[in-house]
C-alpha cells in the first residue's frame, strides 16, 4: 500500500487504529485529502449530487499529483460512482471493499455475506447493480448499535470504546452467519469495521474481506 491516496469526508467520526482513516496507524506516506457532502447519508441512499462528484474528482487527482498510485476512499457505500470515479483515473482507484464483489462471488460459490453499519443504501444499489447482487446476502447493524450511533454522532468521539463496539459487532456477525450456512466469505462494507476484521474472521472461522483486501487486490494489477 505504498504511496496510497485516500479521500476522506470531513466529519467528526471516531478513529481507531487499524481504520483506514486514522492517519497515526496508516503506513508512512500515505496522503490524505478531505472533501465535504451536503448531506453524506441522503446522498448514499438517494445519489451524489453534482458537487459532490466534482469534490471526488478533484481530491483524486490532487492525490495523483502528490505522487499517490492507489487511491480509495473512507467510505464504501460511494461503490455505486466506482466506474465514473475509475474511468480516467491513471492509477487504481478503490471506492469499496465491494471492488471486491465479483472476484468473491467466483471464488466463493456458496456465497458471499455483506456487513455494513446501515442498509438504507440498498434500494439505490439495487437499482444501480440489479442482478449482480442478487442473491447476496446483506446485513446492517442497525441504528441502534453502538458503532451506528457513534458513526451518527450519539456517542461522542472522546467517549468511544472500541471494546464496546467490538462485542456488539460480534455478536451481530455471529448471528449473521448461523443464519447464512452456506455463507463462505464476508465483505466488511463499511471501513470503520476493519479495525475488528481479523476478531470477526476468528469468530466466525470465515475469510474477511475489507478495503485493505480490495487495495491489494487493485494494486496486484490482478483483473
Amino acid at each position: 500500500m505504498a504511496d496510497l491516496g485516500v479521500i476522506v469526508a470531513n466529519s467528526s467520526v471516531p478513529r481507531v487504529p487499524g481504520e483506514i482513516g486514522d492517519a497515526a496507524s496508516m503506513p508512512e506516506g500515505t496522503l490524505y485529502e478531505a472533501i465535504a457532502f451536503q448531506d453524506f447519508l441522503r446522498e448514499m441512499r438517494e445519489g451524489l449530487l453534482p458537487s459532490s462528484l466534482d469534490a471526488l474528482l478533484r481530491a483524486r487527482d490532487i492525490l495523483v499529483a502528490c505522487g499517490a498510485r492507489c487511491i480509495a476512499t473512507s467510505c464504501g457505500m460511494l461503490w455505486p460512482w466506482q466506474a465514473r470515479l475509475e474511468a480516467d483515473s491513471p492509477v487504481p482507484f478503490v471506492s469499496s471493499a465491494l471492488c471486491l464483489l465479483d472476484h468473491l462471488r467466483a471464488q466463493y460459490p456458496g456465497g458471499v455475506g455483506v456487513v455494513s453499519v446501515e442498509l438504507g443504501f440498498l434500494p439505490l444499489w439495487r437499482r444501480t447493480f440489479g442482478e449482480r447482487i442478487e442473491g447476496v446476502a446483506f446485513h446492517g447493524l442497525g441504528g441502534d448499535h453502538y458503532l451506528y450511533r457513534a458513526l451518527t454522532g450519539a456517542v461522542p468521539c472522546d467517549a468511544f470504546s472500541p471494546d464496546i463496539a467490538r462485542v456488539e459487532i460480534l455478536r451481530a456477525i455471529t448471528d449473521f452467519v448461523a443464519r447464512s450456512p452456506s455463507m463462505e466469505a464476508i465483505i466488511l462494507e463499511c471501513t470503520n469495521l476493519s479495525p475488528y476484521r481479523d476478531t470477526i474472521a476468528d469468530a466466525v472461522r470465515l475469510p474477511v474481506h475489507d478495503i485493505f483486501s480490495a487495495i491489494d487486490h487493485a494494486s496486484s494489477g490482478v483483473a
